[in-house]
């Protein structure tokens, strides 16, 4: 197996672990949060705005409201369903999670979600997107895997219990890591690795140590809506 291919693509994935991760924990405390808030409030209070103002833009709030209902409800796309930023696949968020994408500063990541229940550590959900430059399935996991175990002193088993063997008709293997130093937190993954058009897709998911049942059933909702476009 080409090395260079191994090396690069292993790297890509384990490093996303960290990442991804970390990245959509700081969606916490961005503009969502009661401190990202407070600025509009306190520029509200002391802009004096008069009661005609005030009226106006309560109507152009209402109006854009109305306008978002009626692109929700026309659009072909079923309510609930995303798209990949690759355009590859549609998928749909577990209940309690939200868009990632944006908060993951990692290239080959074509979709993510995260835990909105206010965990210390969110749990997360990471595509990632890489070529498989003509290796197969099998050599592709046993480069993630070795480089896995390599870079965070832990082991990763095939889990052939997975309730999943394809991800919408291509072949899929799953691996779950055993807990994890990283950050300040112990933490756990899933990895389900599968092909499509060319290109190795690695659903990832990661969690705090304890949390993988819970955390493993909301995976499964998502892998389990995945349709290739």
């Amino acid at each position: 197996m080409n090395l260079t291919f191994r090396r690069t693509f292993a790297a890509s994935a384990a490093s996303l672990i960290v990442l991804a991760a970390a990245a959509c924990s700081d969606e916490t405390d961005g503009d969502g949060s009661p401190g990202g808030s407070s600025t509009t409030s306190e520029s509200t209070d002391s802009g004096g705005s008069s009661p005609e103002s005030e009226s106006s833009e309560s109507e152009s709030s209402e109006s854009e409201s109305s306008e978002s209902e009626s692109t929700d409800s026309g659009g072909s796309t079923p309510a609930g369903s995303q798209t990949s930023s690759d355009g590859a696949f549609t998928f749909e968020f577990p209940e309690g999670y939200e868009d990632g994408t944006g908060q993951v500063s990692v290239p080959s990541a074509v979709a993510a979600a995260y835990d909105t229940s206010g965990s210390e550590f969110p749990t997360t959900i990471v595509v990632t997107k890489e070529s498989l430059k003509g290796y197969s399935l099998e050599e592709m996991a046993d480069a993630v895997v070795g480089q896995l175990e390599s870079q965070f002193d832990t082991t990763a088993t095939e889990a052939k219990d997975f309730p999943l063997s394809d991800i919408d008709g291509e072949d899929a293997i799953a691996y779950t890591t055993d807990a994890y130093d990283q950050g300040g937190q112990t933490l756990a993954s899933a990895i389900v690795l599968t092909q499509h058009d060319g290109n190795a897709y690695g659903f990832i998911l990661n969690t705090l140590d304890g949390q993988q049942g819970p955390a493993s059933e909301k995976f499964v909702q998502l892998v389990e809506t995945v349709a290739w476009a």
